[in-house]
């Protein structure tokens, strides 16, 4: 609470003393006698006091004029532009801030609107800075178009301040004539300013989304600047416009930036076009990540006419490509799909092996179970935990042919159907568990007392009491904790 009282109290000295030692004030520049005596008296009256010696009345009397809009005191409120006298203002919180003449003058400018634009533009050739500075910052909340160009200029300015100002106001008046050459100030920019750039160029495509304006963001697709590009795939993605499909699929060809690309897939998923398939598929082999992932996630979304673009890519090199396929594949409605994932489970590679029966376990179709429980003997545990998880998501199809898996002769076959089995916990299991538990192989006799635990089914104490008494020490533990979970039931 201290430090909060000190900090109010210092920031009101410093208040205080800025208030304090400034001595010069910038009156307008134009004199008295050029206040014609047309004007009304009240008007008369505020352009006068903008000659005071005190900052808070003259900020008084900006305020004023705002309010009526009085137009002929536009050229005395843009002098005011380089009065910096600081003022302290109170909000109705009672928070204080500094302003000056200068800052209000903007506001007061933007309230009297199109008839100070002319005057404003003029002003943007000022010698001092802070006259077109705060002119471009006018203009800005005008937002009138004719401002534009002249505002393309300023942002070529020697002041940062004064092209930061135009930069803001073209992003606030959202005309896409200034696209372009806001994209080449971010292109030639240091990196610490470029924010300055994109953010008046995102304000710019913001304004084109809401009013649908969809050429220049095509144009915008062939900008030098590659974060030009990718605000315009982005934007033309929002729109789902079918017009964007050919453009961005040139994009996808010729743009040597990832992020680009990225964008352009994204946009050509949304917008879900069947033009966009053959191109979406060429990128799988794109030679970066995200890119790659991108494409599985939007050809995935869309409706895939046919598989044939697809299938040369289960024979390509690279396992990650294979992979992308597979993903692909597995969502589309087309029954010669599971034909070419079954034979993925032969792959010499254990990735894709495992990425197949993670696909066979989504599409759920009961003629690929005998090649997925085969595959649970499977070299690789990897693709044996991949097997199983699909064959556990599938559900009550798996039941009679894991019964049926627990004569296999091959041990991981009939050791992991025994953990499904108790997964499922279905008590048609139970009887056939209960016979594995005097198999030959302490492993299947192991998991088959696991899984009467998991089951819960009486029936199965007594033999799990004899199987305490197994030759081997890790049956005979996990048989008596069976036991105690079917007595906790």
């Amino acid at each position: 609470m201290r430090y909060f009282v000190i900090n109010n109290i210092l920031f009101g000295l410093c208040c205080i003393i800025m208030v304090t030692i400034t001595s010069v004030y910038a009156q307008p520049h134009i004199h008295r006698e050029n206040i014609t005596d047309t004007v009304s008296t009240e008007v008369k009256q505020q352009i006068e006091v903008l000659f005071s010696d005190k900052a808070s009345e003259r900020v008084a009397a900006v305020t004023a004029l705002g309010k009526i809009k009085a137009v002929v005191a536009i050229p005395f409120l843009i002098e005011l532009f380089d009065d910096t006298d600081p003022v302290i203002l109170r909000s109705q919180e009672g928070t204080a801030g500094i302003t000056s003449p200068g800052k209000i003058a903007v506001g007061a400018l933007a309230a009297i609107g199109s008839p100070a634009v002319t005057p404003l533009i003029a002003a943007l050739q000022d010698n001092r800075s802070n006259v077109r500075m705060n002119s471009a910052a006018a203009l800005g909340k005008i937002k009138n178009s004719r401002a534009v160009e002249p505002l393309i200029n300023t942002i070529k300015d020697e002041d940062i301040e004064v092209r930061k100002n135009a930069a803001a106001a073209l992003g606030e008046i959202g005309d896409s004539r200034a696209l372009e050459p806001l994209s080449v100030c971010l292109r030639n920019s240091k990196y610490n300013q470029r924010q300055l750039w994109s953010r008046a160029v995102k304000d710019i495509i913001n304004w084109m989304i809401s009013g649908r304006d969809r050429e220049p963001l095509i144009r915008a697709l062939s900008s030098e600047e590659p974060l030009v590009r990718q605000m315009a795939a982005e934007a033309l993605r929002e729109l789902k416009d079918t017009k964007a499909v050919e453009p961005l699929i040139k994009t996808l060809r010729e743009d040597d930036d990832p992020r680009v690309r990225r964008v352009a897939v994204e946009a050509l998923g949304e917008i879900q076009n069947a033009r966009a398939i053959v191109p979406l598929v060429a990128l799988l082999k794109d030679k970066d990540k995200e890119v790659r992932e991108s494409v599985v996630t939007a050809l995935q979304s869309m409706n895939m006419p046919d598989i044939e673009a697809l299938l040369p890519f289960l024979k390509d090199s690279d396992d990650e490509v294979r992979i992308a396929t597979i993903r692909i594949l597995c969502r589309i409605e087309n029954d010669r799909i599971a034909v070419y994932l079954i034979e993925a489970l032969n792959d010499k590679s254990w990735i894709i092996r495992s990425e197949a029966a993670k696909s066979l376990g989504v599409l759920r179709i009961p003629e690929t179970l005998p090649s997925l429980i085969q595959a649970l003997n499977d070299k690789n545990m990897s693709v044996r935990l991949a097997v199983e998880a699909s064959l556990i998501s599938i559900g009550s199809p798996v039941l009679q042919p894991l019964i049926y898996a627990l004569k296999e002769p091959d041990v991981h076959i009939q050791s992991s159907a025994a953990k499904i089995l108790g997964e499922l916990g279905d008590s048609e299991s139970v009887v056939p568990l209960i016979e594995a538990l005097n198999v030959n192989s302490w492993v299947v006799r192991s998991e088959a007392a696991i899984a009467l635990g998991k089951i819960k089914d009486k029936r199965a104490l007594a033999p799990l009491y004899d199987t305490t008494n197994d030759k081997d020490s890790y049956v005979r533990e996990v048989a008596a904790g069976a036991i105690k979970l079917i007595k906790s039931d």
